[in-house]
């Protein structure tokens, strides 16, 4: 007879992997029994969005429900990963966001309030003053981010890999995964190797999430987009955490640039975050953009006080995101067997310990423990009609 898995998880990156350990975290307590997760690739490949040395955490965002789910993801799954790993995943270093007068602006001053004293509104001078790396030449005011760090990323994925090993879950690499269908018994995943039958699935295959989903396909567009390292003509001390800080450029009509300090490899960390406009193939892998990278260099060289001398290298991933770039976390409704996390691309890696919880929860009995969540549960739901 066929066994029938508890949970199937589909998709090993940072969101598929905090879901798993998640599942196997809380089964127990729901009567679950066995997971597996499924990844096309190896763990920790670079060809979809969780490789890479180093992403942002903040609590500095545009939306009140972001914040509050960053203060939650602090709060309560980073800490809960950092000691189930036994090894830090977050580095502490200062979180500078800052921009011109307008709209965009005025939403991230808006939405921080909740944050209280975590996130401080400073003038320029005092700006320039904390944040010397940084001229503001076109800034109203800066926020000061007490709550930012630096997230270990490639550390972080083996971490989930290994607690949620540790917890029961299979991981089982190099088997795409063909075809979903559910029904009233059971979900049905097809494999090159056969079929696995399954109580319930979570899909979290990020940009390949419309070939499972196609439900979703026309709310799912896929962004490649370059990252590139850069060296500047500054002390090497200065330019690592926590003397260097995770930045970002908050400018108009959705203009945005973000920055880390050196991690992991040499350069500074930075690109333009960009997401409209395009629908590239995640199956095509190119090469990063020289246009884009010089795009980036001539931003750092108008914000930094110290020039670029010199590229170091350059990547590309990929974005998945939904035109309002809210993330999509819920049951299907004509297939509640089955659990989509979806569409979180340039935002998902930091709430992921967190995204993971909701995404177990959610497949598991349809509700959360997750306030913050279920606060603005709407606005992540499959259909917004």
């Amino acid at each position: 007879m066929q066994r029938t898995h508890d949970a199937v998880v589909i998709g090993g990156g940072v969101i598929g992997l905090a879901t798993a350990w998640h599942l196997a975290r809380l089964g127990a307590r729901h009567g679950a029994g066995s997971v597996l997760l499924l990844e096309a690739r190896r763990i920790g490949h670079d060809r979809g969005s969780s490789h890479g040395q180093s992403r942002i955490t903040r609590s500095t965002y545009e939306s009140e429900d972001l914040v509050r789910l960053a203060t939650a993801a602090h709060a309560e799954e980073w800490p809960r990963l950092e000691h189930d790993a036994g090894a830090p995943l977050l580095h502490p270093t200062p979180g500078c966001f800052f921009g011109p007068q307008g709209a965009a602006l005025e939403a991230y001053l808006s939405a921080v309030r909740i944050a209280g004293d975590s996130v401080e509104q400073l003038d320029v001078a005092e700006g320039r003053r904390r944040f010397p790396h940084f001229r503001f030449p076109d800034a109203a005011c800066v926020l000061h981010d007490h709550t930012a760090a630096l997230v270990a990323a490639a550390d972080t994925v083996a971490a989930l890999a290994r607690v949620a090993a540790a917890a029961g879950v299979e991981l089982r690499e190099e088997t795409p995964v063909l075809d979903l269908r559910s029904d009233d018994d059971a979900v049905h995943v097809q494999t090159a190797s056969g079929i696995i039958r399954a109580s319930r699935a979570v899909v979290c295959a990020g940009s390949w999430t419309s070939t499972l989903v196609p439900q979703l396909a026309p709310l799912l567009r896929v962004a490649r987009q370059t990252v590139g390292y850069f060296r500047v003509d500054a002390p090497a001390c200065s330019l690592t955490p926590p003397q260097f800080p995770v930045w970002a450029y908050l400018g108009p009509e959705a203009l945005l640039y973000y920055g880390l300090p050196e991690f992991g490899r040499a350069g500074i960390k930075a690109a333009r975050h960009a997401v409209t406009g395009r629908d590239d193939n995640a199956d095509e892998r190119r090469d990063p953009c020289p246009e884009e990278l010089a795009r980036i260099r001539t931003f750092l060289d108008e914000q930094l006080c110290s020039p670029v001398v010199a590229i170091e290298g350059a990547e590309t991933c990929l974005y998945t995101a939904t035109p309002t770039e809210d993330f999509v976390l819920d049951r299907l409704p004509e297939a509640p067997r089955i659990t989509v996390g979806a569409g979180m691309s340039g935002h998902g890696f930091k709430f992921a310990p967190l995204t993971g919880r909701i995404l177990a929860e959610v497949a598991l009995s349809d509700s959360t423990t997750v306030e913050a969540f279920e606060i603005a549960r709407g606005r992540f739901r499959f259909s917004r009609e």
